[in-house]
């Protein structure tokens, strides 16, 4: 799995379970804990680094990012 074959709703799946808000090391961590794969680890350390405060902005961050 490549970064370029991803989905948002593909990242986001491996984001159950995270506590809003959230910086991007807490989201990063989150997606690990879920068994994410190396490619959507990267999508999310590539996020910027800031606190999110609702899903609504995690998924703008990394639809950027993808």
């Amino acid at each position: 799995m490549s970064e370029r074959t991803l989905s948002t709703q593909t990242v986001v799946s491996y984001l159950d379970g995270l506590d809003l808000p959230a910086t991007r090391q807490e989201i990063v961590e989150c997606a690990r804990r879920n068994g994410a794969p190396d490619a959507v680890v990267r999508v999310l350390q590539a996020v910027p680094d800031r606190r999110y405060r609702q899903m609504d902005d995690v998924m703008d961050a990394i639809g950027q990012e993808i």
